[in-house]
């Protein structure tokens, strides 16, 4: 059997997809098929996700929920073959504590939440851990692996011809 490499996400990643954010949508799309289709990589995440990933920029707009969303939510949650979890802990809610401890020395701040993640993604040994939150590229060298926007290993070329299209030819 394969050992599996574990690629952690931020929560940011997650709602950025349940919002289908334009300049994200696609590469997320292939990160999470590719993820799927190789069985010696999976996605994993803090439990905090869950609440992070409460609701959509939809819902924000009229402060009206949906069940239907949450329900889009609740499925992307309970899909094993995409997403494992990272219980939350006292053993790793001290880890994150002493992390945002050892920030302010560096004169960084870190919240609560990231420090949960930052921590997590080290307990199960990634070597990515994605996320939008550029602030949090810094903590890089703190925690021992790669922290960066999401990226896929085998991108697909866009197939757009009419941006390359030649128009003194026509």
């Amino acid at each position: 059997m394969p050992k599996i490499s574990y690629v952690y996400c931020d929560a940011n990643v997650f709602l950025s997809y349940i919002n289908g954010e334009k300049e994200h949508i696609d590469l997320l799309e292939q990160f999470f098929q590719e993820i799927q289709q190789d069985k010696s990589r999976k996605i994993v995440t803090s439990i905090l996700s869950i609440t992070e990933v409460a609701h959509s920029d939809q819902e924000k707009k009229p402060n009206r929920v949906s069940d239907k969303i949450l329900d889009h939510i609740d499925a992307f949650w309970g899909d094993p073959s995409l997403i494992e979890f990272v219980d939350f802990n006292e053993v790793l809610a001290r880890q994150a504590r002493a992390l945002v401890r050892q920030a302010i020395t560096n004169k960084f701040a870190l919240s609560p939440n990231d420090s949960i993640h930052l921590v997590s993604a080290k307990y199960v040994g990634t070597t990515d851990l994605f996320t939008y939150d550029k602030k949090l590229y810094k903590f890089s060298d703190m925690v021992g692996f790669n922290i960066s926007e999401p990226f896929v290993n085998n991108p697909k070329l866009p197939l757009d011809f009419e941006k390359g299209k030649d128009d003194s030819t026509s």
